[in-house]
Formats: structure tokens, C-alpha cells, sequence
């Protein structure tokens, strides 16, 4: 028999969000207190422990940021998807053939990075990404396309009508 850990009053919802802040935290205490644990086993991981959880509580802050990150863009896609402005509905008439999902997140997030290392502005960074799902889409598998700067630059221009690459 489980143990309520929350007020009945409270809806399904808040009880879950209070589940998964509450697992949070405690992995959070459980990695601030994992290297001294560690500290006392015997070589190699004694002397090392503190690395290990250093690399450890990075390791979940990465996870947390880019899972909070997947939450947003897909909120975004949905509201893109429904949106009545024919800019965000370009890439839609853009993908040719839809071959495989699997990757999109990944190539969408190249495209990101890509716009960001670069200093575009946000909306031509989010384009380059929906422009990088767009062309992965069309490819099975998560890997198996390797298209030019080029190719991606003409999508682009075709989709939005301008080009943010300089020169």
C-alpha cells in the first residue's frame, strides 16, 4: 500500500509536479553528498571521488537544462504547428517527403546551436533549425544525411525569403 505523501485535496497534477520537484531536489542532495561518501572508499575511487561527483552533478544539470530546453521547443513547434502565420508555416510545404522522425529534435538543435555560435538573431536561429528537422525529416534513420551549407542556405532563402549567412 503506497503512502500518501500529499494532501488529498490536491489535484492529480499538483500532486505530480510536487513528485517530480521533489525527486529533483533529492537527486540534487544525493549528488552533493556523493563525493564525501565516495571520499572513503579505498583507491582509486577515494581519491577521486570528488571529480566523479563533480562530473556527476553536471551530468544532471546538462540533463535537467536540455530536458527543460526539449519541453520549450516542442512547446513552440505546437504553437508554430496551430499558428495562422504563413512564415512558420513555410517549412511545413518545404519537407518533401517525411521518411523518418527520428534525429529531428537533434537536427533541430544543431540548427540552434549553429544560429547561437554564429550571433543570429533568434528568430533566423529558430528558422536555421526548423530548416535543419526539415531536411533530416526526409532521411531514414538519425544520421544519414549530410547536406552542404549550400543546400541548407537555398532551403532557407525558399522558405523565408531571405538568407542570414553573411557574404
Amino acid at each position: 500500500m503506497l503512502v500518501a505523501l500529499w494532501p488529498q485535496r490536491w489535484t492529480r497534477q499538483q500532486r505530480s509536479n510536487a513528485t517530480l520537484v521533489s525527486a529533483l531536489v533529492l537527486m540534487v542532495l544525493a549528488l552533493a553528498v556523493l563525493g564525501q561518501l565516495l571520499s572513503v572508499l579505498p583507491e582509486p575511487i577515494g581519491s577521486n571521488a570528488q571529480a566523479f561527483a563533480a562530473g556527476a552533478r553536471t551530468t544532471l544539470w546538462l540533463t535537467l537544462i536540455s530536458g527543460t530546453l526539449g519541453l520549450l521547443l516542442g512547446t513552440c513547434a505546437a504553437l508554430a504547428r496551430t499558428s495562422r502565420k504563413e512564415g512558420l508555416l513555410a517549412l511545413e510545404k518545404e519537407a518533401e517527403k517525411v521518411a523518418d522522425p527520428t534525429g529531428c529534435g537533434d537536427a533541430y538543435r544543431a540548427g540552434l546551436l549553429y544560429g547561437l555560435a554564429h550571433g543570429w538573431d533568434w528568430p533566423s536561429t529558430g528558422k536555421l533549425g526548423a530548416v535543419m528537422g526539415a531536411i533530416k525529416i526526409a532521411h531514414r534513420g538519425a544520421q544519414n544525411h549530410a547536406p552542404a551549407r549550400g543546400e541548407i542556405e537555398a532551403r532557407f532563402q525558399r522558405a523565408f525569403g531571405y538568407s542570414p549567412w553573411k557574404g
